[in-house]
């Protein structure tokens, strides 16, 4: 029996746009170890609850696995929920859930690629 689509809008694809994938630990035990560099993703669509990210094929990420990940200023979590491999070869589309709907992460990815296009809010009025 097939999975119902549990996506709660239509992916939109969007312009390449660089994520920080992978992203180490930065707490302060970090401070005393070797700390490996993040990967860059590509966002390659959004919807509503989550994206698709094109990333360098990792064999240690699995299905369920999360994800640190940081776009733009904002740093979050992804849930790996599709794991397809890309034309090149070399990379992945990872098919990744926000954490939450309502995170700064997912806030920011709504505010850049989904709210475009709709009118500011209203001042309020005195």
């Amino acid at each position: 029996m097939p999975r119902p689509n549990r996506r709660l809008g239509d992916r939109k694809p969007v312009e390449p746009t660089q994520i920080q994938w992978n992203v180490p630990p930065t707490g302060w035990l970090q401070r005393f170890k070797k700390r490996s560099e993040p990967q860059t993703g590509v966002l390659q669509d959004v919807s509503v609850t989550g994206a698709a990210v094109v990333a360098p094929s990792n064999p240690s990420i699995t299905l369920g696995d999360v994800i640190p990940v940081s776009f733009g200023w904002v740093e979050g979590e992804v849930r790996v929920k599709r794991i397809d491999p890309y034309l090149d070869g070399t990379n992945s589309i990872y098919g990744v859930e926000f954490d939450r709907t309502d995170s700064p992460l997912a806030q920011a990815v709504h505010q850049v690629f989904l709210d475009r296009g709709l009118p500011p809010d209203r001042p309020s009025e005195p």
